[in-house]
């Protein structure tokens, strides 16, 4: 018989270190709770946290999610009070470039509501308005969007776009190093991280965790688990015995980003990053005169699921590159193509409706932080403090039933007092009819 090592014990084991298992073991540790994070990968951010767009906007039909956006905001744009200090190792920073969302005017209209509840400056911007204040955009309407095989690709503009402009909107410069930030954060309260340290099984007993087993064989004991795990979430919940027991689950989705050189008119006070569902596309100015262009997931683009996230490939490929980059050349005609793709792919961890799942999971000690790629970069900060606050109202030893009630049915936003309805974020939740990265 093989004897395990047992390598450690801690309060909490947070089982993946991107940007939301960084933001919770600071939280956590923060608390004085004593934290182990482990991740499969080299450092912190190093998976699906390194391709994020990075971008923060505040444009969501469910108005907790701007409620999230919003408070994450005074987070990013205070990070050195945020985190408690200076890393030595680097400060990310807040870029602010404003955003604009594109759209007929009438779709503006529950999102406008949702911005004014919470008194975050906007205006809806004219056709002309677009031209005037950001040239480099065309503001013809082209949509829907198309394939690049598609004779619609290059139809001709058949009327004009509206856009919803927020001008506190931006980006992160560096979102691997926001989450080494945290990272430096929580050490300093002696918050442990371990790296290649991939989890092969969940111990259990009597419908409570009691810790993970590591690829190496050795045993963390810990009576709390909280799944951050990004891509190989589901595949955690597996472990745990606990996927086929959740309504809503999520799934690895393969996607790219990429970087052209921009145009001279998409510089300085002229830029802004611009949310393009007309043409299925998105992209924010980038450090050293690049534009940094991403998907949205438009209907006629086929989703590429992946089975298993550790066998992957992360190079571009010449089809996603040359349709990501000839969009933003339609909105923007003065773009430069280059002749070879230049990003990265990466692995999303993607529910139905594109919201998190931020709950207690359906075993005692099991707290879940899954389906927050492509979303949840920008409410990380709020994110930490719901799983704390998830935690600290769930006391170990509660029955199956207990746990399958919702006593923590709001949440109320650290830094702006805002009051979330986290039944949006149960892992039971009734999936809504959104179906794109942009709800």
């Amino acid at each position: 018989m093989t004897r395990r090592s047992v390598t450690g014990e801690a309060d909490v084991v947070v089982v993946g270190a991107g940007i939301i298992g960084c933001s919770v073991a600071y939280r956590l540790s923060r608390s004085g709770r004593s934290v182990i994070v482990v991740d499969a990968g080299p450092c912190a951010g190093a998976g699906s946290t390194s391709a994020s767009s990075a971008i923060v906007r505040f444009h969501y039909t469910l108005s907790d999610n701007v409620a999230l956006a919003w408070d994450s905001y005074q987070a990013w744009t205070d990070w050195a009070n945020e985190i408690g200090g200076t890393d030595p190792d680097g400060m990310v920073e807040y870029r602010t470039t404003g955003g604009i969302l594109l759209g007929p005017p009438d779709e503006f209209d529950l999102m406008v509501t949702n911005l004014t509840a919470l008194g975050i400056d906007h205006e809806v911007l004219s056709p002309a308005q677009i031209r005037t204040r950001f040239p480099a955009i065309d503001p013809s309407r082209f949509g829907p969007p198309a394939r690049l095989d598609d004779p619609g690709f290059f139809r001709d503009g058949w009327g004009e776009l509206y856009g919803l402009f927020t001008p506190d909107a931006g980006y992160i410069n560096d979102p691997q190093l926001a989450a080494h930030n945290y990272q430096w954060a929580a050490q300093r309260h002696g918050a442990e991280f371990r790296y290649h340290s991939r989890v092969v099984d969940v111990a259990t007993s009597d419908g409570h965790v009691e810790g993970v087993t590591l690829a190496d064989g050795s045993d963390i004991h810990a009576p709390i688990l909280v799944n951050a795990a990004g891509p190989a979430s589901d595949q955690f919940n597996e472990l745990a015995g606990v996927a086929h027991r959740h309504t809503i689950r999520s799934r690895p989705l393969r996607t790219e980003t990429h970087v052209a050189p921009a145009p001279p008119e998409f510089s300085d006070s002229q830029a802004t990053f611009v949310f393009d569902p007309d043409l299925g596309s998105a992209f924010r100015p980038e450090i050293g005169g690049l534009v940094h262009v991403s998907n949205i997931e438009p209907a006629c683009d086929e989703l590429v699921w992946v089975d298993d996230p550790w066998r992957e490939d992360h190079l571009p490929t010449v089809e996603a590159f040359e349709t990501q980059v000839l969009r933003v050349a339609r909105r923007m005609p003065e773009l430069p193509i280059p002749h070879r793709p230049s990003g990265l792919a990466a692995l999303y961890d993607v529910t139905p409706d594109w919201n998190p799942i931020l709950d207690r999971g359906a075993i005692d000690g099991l707290f879940l932080a899954c389906g927050t790629s492509g979303n949840s970069f920008k409410t990380a900060p709020t994110i930490g403090h719901i799983i704390k606050s998830l935690i600290d109202r769930s006391p170990l030893g509660s029955d199956a039933a207990t746990r399958e009630r919702r006593p923590e049915a709001t949440f109320t936003t650290p830094r702006t007092g805002s009051r979330i309805d986290l039944g949006h974020y149960s892992r039971n939740r009734k999936p809504g009819p959104a179906t794109s990265v942009i709800a």
